[in-house]
């Protein structure tokens, strides 16, 4: 089962480029990204990037996914922009839209 850690990990990675980005951005240790990821490898059954020299380089399945996550995080971040709307009174209603492979993430 994916676990949002996971999903974290390997967006983090994504937008960082490195593991040792991620690891900063995370704030968690480098062997901890990489365990994140293969993981997340292991459960999805296909390699999220591949090293060239000290580099690693992401997948066209990688990219593909990433799009999918992206497109999962703009949901929570309309669901945090709505949750201060209605700290603040600014609405009154709550909306939630969803795809199934978010909901099984939680």
């Amino acid at each position: 089962m994916i676990t949002l850690r996971q999903v974290d990990a390997f967006r983090a990675v994504m937008i960082t480029g490195t593991i040792t980005g991620a690891a900063e951005m995370m704030s968690i240790s480098q062997p901890a990204v990489t365990r994140l990821i293969q993981e997340l490898e292991r459960v999805l059954g296909f390699n999220l990037f591949v090293r060239q020299g000290r580099q690693i380089v992401p997948t066209v399945e990688a990219q593909m996914f990433f799009d999918e996550v992206e497109t999962s995080y703009l949901g929570l971040d309309q669901f945090n922009q709505s949750a201060v709307n209605i700290r603040e009174h600014k609405e009154g209603c709550l909306r939630v839209v969803t795809i199934a492979s978010v909901v099984t993430m939680f």
